[in-house]
């Protein structure tokens, strides 16, 4: 399972970015200073202090500006490494990381910048839950994990030095396919000092873009796959579908809405409903939703944000609001890949490996 996700993450992330020439790279280094959020009470006890968190990074900027990068304001591209101590090593440990990054312009000048980042990757922690030795640490089940970055970032440029100054939210998960899993979130104060390979080109916010597009709608039709437990006492893993139906509509060259359909097969949730489960029980159960999405089109990847309410679910053991965040990657004219973490609130669900067919009700025109 290990390389299947390592595999799709380097094909969703790096595919069809780094074909330009005359390129300008930034080479940076982070400090972060937080403290973990106890967003269950029951984490509260092993949080005694604030935290350090660490990132080396090295980021393309992508300035051909007959393409897309220049509706996102010549963004950066590219990934780094993330250290941290969590302050706990008998219980928590450290945590290891590798990720892949955009960092998109909001309001640029020649000697400063106002920017927003999303990074994602995978996360090693050297400790999480064992139940012979490491039973308090009831945050984690797994060493291998998701990890999620967002930053809100100031910087000023002199010359080809880059210093930088915002606020950051990690995020540390495994999407329940081993449990415990109320995960880590990390929110941080952070310096950052980086440099240029070559000076970075500068968007000038008075050009007015041309929206070469055409509004269209566009159906898309997913069936994806995920494992989940329920509880590290449960010695099941559960498989878990999603059969989804969504209409979609451009609204600019970077955006797109949708209004979709859901159906889940989790087969989990009979056994969660039992006062004294029988894990040697079985029973299929279906739930179904109905939910709003936002895409943002980086080329042929593009970063879904969705939420959506149960409108059948005869248990509702999660209450009914439900989300989905992750990747949709064009494979191509007509077929794409979906890697998505459906959540609760803060609680994560499942991982979803999907794979889905798109086609448009009226053609587009180039």
């Amino acid at each position: 399972m290990k390389r299947q996700i390592r595999l799709i993450w380097f094909l969703l992330i790096f595919s069809n970015l780094f074909s330009q020439t005359n390129s300008t790279y930034l080479y940076s280094f982070s400090f972060h200073r937080g403290f973990i959020f106890p967003h269950r009470p029951s984490l509260a006890y092993f949080i005694n202090q604030h935290i350090s968190e660490y990132n080396l990074e090295c980021l393309k900027q992508l300035n051909d500006s007959s393409k897309w990068h220049l509706h996102y304001r010549f963004p950066y591209w590219g990934g780094g490494i993330y250290y941290s101590n969590l302050k706990n090593d008998l219980y928590t440990g450290k945590v290891y990381a590798i990720y892949s990054k955009v960092d998109i312009s909001i309001w640029a000048k020649k000697k400063f910048m106002i920017h927003y980042s999303m990074a994602t990757g995978l996360a090693y922690l050297t400790n999480h839950f064992n139940i012979s030795d490491n039973y308090y640490n009831i945050a984690i089940g797994s060493s291998l994990n998701a990890y999620i970055n967002f930053g809100i970032y100031y910087s000023h440029n002199i010359e080809k030095f880059r210093f930088s100054s915002g606020v950051s939210f990690t995020h540390y998960s495994n999407g329940s396919w081993k449990k415990p899993n109320l995960g880590f979130n990390i929110p941080a104060l952070f310096i950052n000092i980086g440099y240029h390979s070559s000076p970075p080109h500068v968007f000038n916010h008075q050009i007015k873009l041309k929206q070469n597009y055409k509004s269209f709608l566009q159906y898309d039709i997913m069936l994806s796959i995920g494992k989940r437990q329920n509880y590290p006492a449960d010695p099941n893993h559960y498989i878990v579908n999603n059969l989804a139906f969504t209409l979609e509509k451009m609204v600019s060259n970077k955006r797109k809405w949708g209004l979709g359909m859901d159906i889940f097969y989790d087969p989990s949730i009979p056994i969660r409903h039992q006062e004294i489960p029988n894990f040697n029980q079985y029973t299929p159960y279906i739930r179904g939703g109905i939910r709003l999405s936002h895409d943002l089109i980086l080329n042929q990847l593009s970063i879904t944000f969705q939420t959506g309410s149960y409108v059948y679910d005869p248990f509702l053991p999660d209450g009914y609001i439900y989300s989905k965040v992750g990747l949709r990657y064009n494979i191509n004219s007509w077929l794409r890949a979906n890697l998505l973490l459906k959540s609760h609130f803060f609680k994560a669900d499942v991982i979803e490996f999907g794979i889905s067919t798109y086609h448009n009700l009226k053609n587009k025109n180039h």
